[in-house]
């Protein structure tokens, strides 16, 4: 009987696919099988994907979503899951990359039966330009306060990159019925749906193995895309703790370009805004820290002042622009 099953959305991957269907070839953990669901693509994944099922070693299988009117990852995902042999369902992307020992460590997380739902981190490589290097201390962050959050009782975030789930309990809170037209939010959606109906059995792997890798984008264009495209999915969630969250994390980047303003008004104000920035900076410089990623500690300034800028573009970007994904304009 199947154990895991590793479902892998794939839209236009033809220069993905192959690396992360080799990486899961490595796997310590031999009982499981992989879902490629193809999603719509015009380029030759479909092609990749058969030619490797001939010549990789273990259960493949490729499902192509042929009618128009079902696509986009959700769909993708929620067509795995129904066809799944597996009991776990784990997701990650094509565009990724998993070390030898991940399903192996997913598979022990749920020899503790109360958990329902586990993720790990997700982290960026080969980030060369300062772009990249902003993009991977975001990301490091993110995946830290995620986990912090997750142990206070409030799960924020998740990356469907490297997230699972029981089949059972997908079923039982019907997927992603509620936002399923809305392209962004596969991860974290599901996470705040399992979360309300079992509260303490969300897991977090912090092993080193369970890291799963992926490549930052490369240009402004393409971040500021990919977060608008993030940022319009908030507006959707219904957890009240989450969105009080995200209001006070928009604030805080508002204040280090307001109060400079301010400051020319009160000296006490530009003393606080100096107060507020080192307290900032010490908290990112732990969260790197925590990461084992100390090495982009030289572009905390940096990330200091240009990350709210960044932060609020995205905002007002998402009001008058309807982001897309690989050519396709997603609902938002």
């Amino acid at each position: 009987m199947v154990e895991i099953s590793v479902i892998v959305p794939a839209r236009n991957e033809e220069k993905n696919i192959s690396y992360i269907l080799e990486d899961l070839s490595e796997q310590t953990c031999r009982n499981f099988e992989v879902i490629v669901i193809d999603d719509h693509s015009d380029d030759n994944t479909v092609k990749k994907v058969k030619d490797l099922q001939n010549f990789l070693k273990y259960p493949i299988r490729l499902i192509r979503l042929s009618d128009p009117a079902i696509f986009g990852k959700k769909m993708a995902i929620t067509a795995g899951v129904n066809e799944a042999k597996g009991e776990t369902i784990v997701i990650t992307d094509a565009d990724c990359r998993v070390k030898k020992e991940w399903l192996a460590e997913v598979s022990n997380k749920y020899r503790d039966f109360s958990y329902k739902m586990v993720f790990g981190r997700v982290i960026y490589t080969n980030a060369k330009t300062a772009i990249e290097k902003l993009q991977e201390i975001e990301f490091n962050c993110l995946m830290q306060l995620a986990k912090i959050f997750l142990k206070l009782g409030v799960p924020t975030m998740c990356s469907a990159a490297n997230m699972s789930f029981k089949k059972k309990v997908f079923n039982e809170v019907n997927g992603y019925e509620g936002n399923l037209k809305i392209a962004s939010g596969d991860d974290e959606f599901l996470l705040h749906k399992i979360h309300k109906k079992y509260p303490k059995s969300i897991g977090y792997i912090n092993s080193e193995e369970v890291i799963v890798a992926t490549e930052p984008k490369r240009n402004f264009r393409e971040l500021l895309n990919q977060r608008t495209r993030w940022v319009c999915k908030w507006k959707h969630y219904k957890d009240t703790k989450v969105k009080l969250l995200i209001i006070i994390a928009v604030i805080l980047n508002l204040f280090v370009y307001l109060m400079p303003i301010m400051a020319f008004l009160n000296k006490a104000i530009f003393f606080t805004e100096i107060v507020i920035i080192i307290l900032i900076s010490v908290l990112i410089l732990e969260l790197l820290r925590k990461s084992k990623n100390l090495r982009n500690s030289i572009y905390i300034p940096l990330f200091v002042f240009i990350y709210p800028l960044f932060i609020i573009t995205t905002i007002v970007n998402s009001f008058f622009k309807k982001p897309n994904w690989k050519g396709r304009k997603i609902k938002v």
